[in-house]
C-alpha cells in the first residue's frame, strides 16, 4: 500500500506574509514620498526615517515568513521521510533505517519530532505547531510501517 503524504503550511500563513510584506512595501513607498515632500508638508526628516524603517521592517517580516513557508515541508515519498528545512540543510531518512519516533512536547504550543535510527541516532529532527499531526496521515504512515511512536 502506498502511505505517501506531503504536509506544508496552511494557505492562510502564505496569504498572512504576503499581505504583511505588501503593508511594508507600502508603508516604505509612503514614507519616500514623504521624503520627498516632507519640507512642504513640515515633517521633520526623523520622522520620515523612521516610517521607512518601520515599512521594511514589516516587509522583511513578510517577506521571510513567505520564504518559510512555501519551503517548508514534510513528506514520506517512495520509502523516505522528507523535512525541507527553511533556512537549514534539508533532512531526510529511509524508513526502513527508522526505528522510532519521540514527539516531545517543548512549549505549549510547539512539539519536538525526532526521528531515530536503532543506535538512538538521530536521523531527522524538527520542531512542529502540531501540523505535521493534524491530519493524521502522518501517525498512520508510522503505524502502517511498523515505526513506534513514543511521546516523552
Amino acid at each position: 500500500m502506498d502511505y505517501d503524504f506531503e504536509i506544508t503550511n496552511p494557505p492562510w500563513t502564505k496569504v498572512a506574509a504576503t499581505a504583511l510584506a505588501i503593508f511594508g512595501a507600502l508603508v516604505v513607498i509612503a514614507g519616500i514620498i514623504l521624503g520627498i515632500f516632507g519640507d512642504s508638508i513640515g515633517m521633520p526628516f526623523a520622522a520620515q526615517i523612521i516610517i521607512i524603517a518601520l515599512g521594511a521592517f514589516f516587509f522583511i517580516i513578510g517577506a521571510v515568513t513567505l520564504f518559510a513557508a512555501i519551503k517548508e515541508r514534510f513528506m514520506l515519498s517512495h520509502g523516505v521521510f522528507y523535512y525541507n528545512k527553511p533556512f537549514r540543510k534539508n533532512q531526510s531518512a529511509s524508513a526502513e533505517k527508522v526505528a522510532e519516533v519521540r514527539i516531545r512536547r517543548v512549549t505549549l504550543a510547539m512539539i519536538d519530532v525526532v526521528f531515530c535510527d536503532a543506535d538512538g541516532n538521530k536521523l531527522i529532527n524538527f520542531y512542529d505547531d502540531g501540523t505535521a499531526l493534524k491530519s493524521g496521515e502522518f501517525e498512520k504512515a508510522l503505524a502502517a510501517l511498523n515505526i513506534p511512536v513514543y511521546r516523552v
